[in-house]
């Protein structure tokens, strides 16, 4: 870990991502959903949709909060432990490509990304979103621990 590194507290993460998405909610009128903003910028490009502004804001937030959180510019590097365990160069773009693909898909399989069922289903008790929430957890953890054995 770098010593530099400045770390927020967990609950001021908490307390923004809460209060980010109330926000969003009220003057969008639509649950906060990485994969739902995505979508209606691909709807907007194939002129399927109208009024993409907040949606196109918000995930340009996501890029400069994540900048300035981290202090400073966003690097292409993938890091030494990712290169550890999937490789670099063609392999690892490939998986990243792959990977991204995947993930896109099962969002709109499970109709909602981590941010959408995570964040908002699960706060309001929807049982699809705990079940997704439960699944993208159990996933991870099993995954995780299966990389870290074959690698």
């Amino acid at each position: 870990m770098d010593s530099n590194q400045l770390y927020w507290s967990w609950w001021i993460g908490a307390g923004a991502l809460a209060a980010i998405a109330v926000l969003h909610s009220v003057l969008i009128g639509r649950l906060l959903g990485v994969s739902g903003s995505v979508a209606r910028l691909v709807d907007a490009l194939a002129g399927n949709a109208k009024n993409v502004a907040p949606h196109l804001t918000f995930l340009v937030a996501l890029f400069v909060g994540a900048a300035l959180a981290a202090g400073s510019a966003p690097t292409f590097d993938l890091g030494p432990e990712y290169e550890r365990v999937i490789g670099d160069g063609p392999i690892a773009i490939f998986a990243l490509v792959f990977g991204g693909a995947l993930t896109g898909f099962g969002t709109r399989w499970a109709r909602g990304c981590t941010s959408g069922h995570g964040l908002c289903g699960t706060s309001r008790l929807q049982p699809g979103s705990l079940v997704a929430t439960a699944t993208f957890f159990g996933v991870g953890i099993v995954a995780s621990h299966l990389l870290e054995v074959l690698s």
